[in-house]
């Protein structure tokens, strides 16, 4: 297993990954309820 405390990279690389499914779980979402 990678420590991500020790990689920066790896850390923006999560964050981003992250944002990016949120963004895609909101536009399911706003399809949804429109």
């Amino acid at each position: 297993m990678v420590d991500f405390t020790l990689n920066p990279g790896a850390v923006k690389l999560l964050t981003f990954f992250g944002y990016t499914i949120r963004m895609k779980q909101m536009k399911t979402q706003s399809k949804k309820y429109s």
